[in-house]
């Protein structure tokens, strides 16, 4: 703090800060040595020609040393078993490729795992360049401790590797599903979005259409006087929370009364409603569908069908032991026995 202090004293005694600055950055990076968590802060003050002034603000948690205590011991053999998993799915690809060709192609899943798989290694060569710069920027701090050390690029490294490790797992769920699309619980939710694709495709253009153009509405009519609309982007990520119930309709009713209340009333009446409810007609109508076509559907699942075999293993078991005992007991008799004795040890 007290070297901060210093730094802003001379700025301020030098005439850093004054009338014609437009903007104030105020850059640190916390460390938690509990939980082992660096923190990238940035502050900014931006000061227009027109007055006023604009706050933004940027917090970025990360984990860059990963491999520290148990639950490091614990990453650390989890990565380890995953580059050995697509080591040995690289070759099984490869071998399908050379055994295929370009029937390889025609297959969608196969294209699916072969793009897994490349961003599978795309995200090793991130987590590589981040812990290169990370040992660089630490290498930097270690030798004069009272120096900026600017994290900001380990930081934006971070969020694209958590990014892209997102979208792995959401692959290798959808993967997961795939494979237990046997299962006809499980291959109903496949079977559904199946049903209804094209019908969700058209949708989705609409709802898409309908959605940005309320949200370029909302931009130009709030746009200069909330933060919450100040662009394109932060428009769109208001909107969809406004969907599920996190409006900003205070804000919006202080600054424009009238616009606000037709704004609001419009987009809650016609895109929650009525696009919604399309949306949700679309997928009643495909789940119907599917049901009476599973009705229809006689075969066994995967797991009934492992039981049953099961099943009859055990009685074929039971009943030739039963055989083997009921032929002992026609040996052990005379042969002169009555019909009615038969009958009764044979029941």
């Amino acid at each position: 703090m007290l070297v901060s202090q210093k730094i802003v004293n001379e700025l301020y005694l030098n005439s850093w800060i004054d009338r014609h600055t437009r903007a104030v950055a105020l850059e640190f990076t916390l460390y938690c040595l509990q939980e082992n968590i660096f923190t990238y802060n940035m502050f900014l003050v931006e000061f227009p020609e027109t007055g006023g002034a604009f706050v933004y603000y940027g917090i970025h948690p990360m984990n860059v040393y990963q491999h520290v205590g148990p639950m490091g011991l614990y990453t650390l053999a989890c990565e380890l078993i995953y580059i050995v998993y697509l080591v040995g799915f690289t070759v099984m690809l490869i071998v399908m490729i050379v055994q295929q060709k370009k029937a390889f192609f025609s297959d969608t899943w196969q294209v699916y795992d072969l793009v897994f798989v490349i961003l599978g290694y795309v995200a090793i060569a991130m987590y590589l360049v981040r812990h290169v710069m990370t040992s660089q920027t630490m290498s930097v701090f270690k030798e004069d401790k009272k120096a900026f050390i600017n994290f900001y690029h380990i930081a934006l490294w971070n969020e694209m590797l958590v990014l892209l490790l997102g979208i792995l797992c959401f692959m290798a769920t959808l993967r997961l599903l795939n494979v237990l699309g046997y299962n006809k619980r499980i291959g109903t939710v496949v079977r559904v979005f199946k049903k209804a694709g094209s019908q969700l495709i058209w949708f989705s253009l609409f709802f898409t259409a309908c959605f940005t153009i309320y949200c370029i509405l909302g931009w130009l009519l709030f746009g200069a006087h909330l933060e919450y609309y100040k662009d394109i982007y932060t428009s769109l990520r208001t909107m969809f929370l406004s969907m599920i119930g996190k409006n900003r309709f205070t804000e919006m009713d202080n600054t424009c009364p009238y616009m606000a209340k037709i704004y609001f009333l419009l987009f809650i009446g016609f895109v929650v409603y009525l696009v919604l409810t399309m949306f949700l007609a679309l997928l009643s109508k495909a789940i119907d569908d599917v049901h009476d076509e599973a009705k229809k559907d006689t075969g066994d699942e995967m797991v009934d069908f492992v039981l049953n075999k099961l099943k009859r293993l055990i009685l074929v078991g039971k009943s030739v032991k039963h055989l083997g005992t009921l032929q002992s007991l026609i040996c052990s008799v005379p042969c002169m026995m009555d019909l009615p004795f038969l009958v009764n040890v044979i029941v």
